[in-house]
């Protein structure tokens, strides 16, 4: 017991009160921010018990290389139809959806007609966002590129990649870093 309350003193000794407010909120945050729906024609009765207890979560919806199906794109609509989430997209931009990435990030012109038909399909489904994530976390320059001209500056990246991606490419002007602390997918709830 001496010993956690002597962490403590330490701890508050060491980090000001508004930097201790970011960690709780940010970093021991138990909530689920974001949920990629990835597999809704096997999760969406699941899902739908699931959001009703995280009405808070964002719900990223997903596309990939790959056209939708229909019965996919029917299903997303009854999803934001019945609840009132917030909403973003999640596009995997590699080998399609459910294969990891073995091959880099394809260039510009490519990246944008991907990202750009998910985005399309989220208006289509009468959905305004300005909220993206990618697949596998992965990004370039070219994807901040792409997000920044569809206006898809809210671009979510998981908290322990975020020191990376700027080291990297720096922070894209226009565009805002949304650290990702706790996300889940359809499959694994």
């Amino acid at each position: 017991m001496i010993f956690i309350l002597t962490i403590k003193r330490f701890y508050h000794l060491l980090v000001p009160e508004r930097i201790r407010v970011w960690i709780k909120q940010n970093i021991f945050y138990l909530e689920y921010q974001e949920i990629h729906i990835e597999r809704i024609e096997q999760t969406y009765e699941k899902l739908c018990k699931w959001i009703k207890k995280h009405p808070e979560t964002m719900l990223m919806l997903t596309f990939s290389i790959n056209e939708p199906s229909y019965k996919t794109l029917k299903l997303y609509e009854k999803l934001i139809s019945t609840f009132k989430n917030p909403i973003g997209l999640h596009v995997h931009l590699v080998n399609g959806l459910y294969s990891p990435p073995t091959q880099p990030l394809q260039d510009y012109q490519t990246q944008y007609e991907i990202i750009n038909r998910g985005y399309m399909h989220l208006k289509e489904l009468g959905v305004s966002t300005i909220d993206f994530t990618s697949g596998n976390w992965k990004y370039d320059m070219n994807t901040f590129q792409v997000c920044k001209k569809l206006n898809l500056i809210n671009v979510h990246i998981k908290l322990k990649e975020i020191p990376k991606i700027t080291y990297d490419f720096g922070i894209p002007k226009g565009i805002y870093l949304i650290p990702v602390v706790r996300h889940t997918h359809d499959y694994e709830i």
